[in-house]
């Protein structure tokens, strides 16, 4: 299985990967995690990385996914497809994104973290996690890729992102939060599986 995890800034990604990587190991699961090269390097660097940076980076993320190959569940705490919104959002190119988006189809599920966590930032700050949060959907719907949505906090969290990679009966706990979008996980929760059911149906396994 191979999930990716994307998101804006102190949305939880990283510490949602973690816990997904201990979860399915504590099950005798061999689980590789690949770090969010983007985010290493804003703190390695201490700078914006420009559009050929933002490239390489996106390269170095597939070429990551490629050498995890064996491992029976690979989790992506962040992907190219990042690379690609930022370079857009920055920088305003686009040439990263067929790279990214085909990368972004390597993997069996795509979970986004939700902007409800607690955030301390200043408001240019705060437009951008929105501007990145958009384009990451955006991006997404138009490339025709199933997303699920992961709200709440501390443990429920958790438990809403394991009921999106292993749906069932009854729907992920109702966040009550503001979005900017749409306030009822619920109603992304059944368009991520609908979208889901339909791609596996339109590709049936032999």
């Amino acid at each position: 299985m191979k999930i990716s995890i994307l998101g804006a800034a102190d949305t939880g990604k990283t510490s949602l990967a973690e816990e997904l990587a201990q979860y399915f190991q504590s099950r005798a699961c061999a689980t590789s995690i690949l770090p969010d090269l983007l985010r290493d390097w804003f703190r390695r660097e201490g700078r914006v990385p420009d559009i050929v940076e933002l490239s390489n980076l996106a390269a170095q993320q597939l070429h990551q996914f490629k050498e995890a190959g064996s491992a029976r569940v690979i989790i992506a705490d962040s992907t190219a497809l990042t690379s690609a919104v930022y370079g857009n959002l920055l920088w305003g190119n686009t040439s990263i994104y067929g790279q990214a988006v085909a990368h972004q189809r390597c993997y069996d599920l795509t979970l986004l973290t939700g902007l409800d966590l607690p955030w301390s930032g200043d408001s240019q700050q705060e437009q951008h996690r929105l501007q990145t949060d958009t384009r990451l959907r955006a991006a997404l719907q138009d490339a025709g890729i199933a997303y699920g949505v992961v709200y709440g906090s501390g443990p429920q969290r958790m438990a809403n992102a394991l009921r999106l990679i292993s749906p069932q009966d009854t729907p992920p706990t109702r966040w009550t939060g503001l979005c900017e979008k749409c306030s009822d996980p619920d109603c992304e929760f059944r368009l991520f599986t609908a979208l889901r059911d339909s791609k596996a149906a339109a590709h049936p396994v032999p």
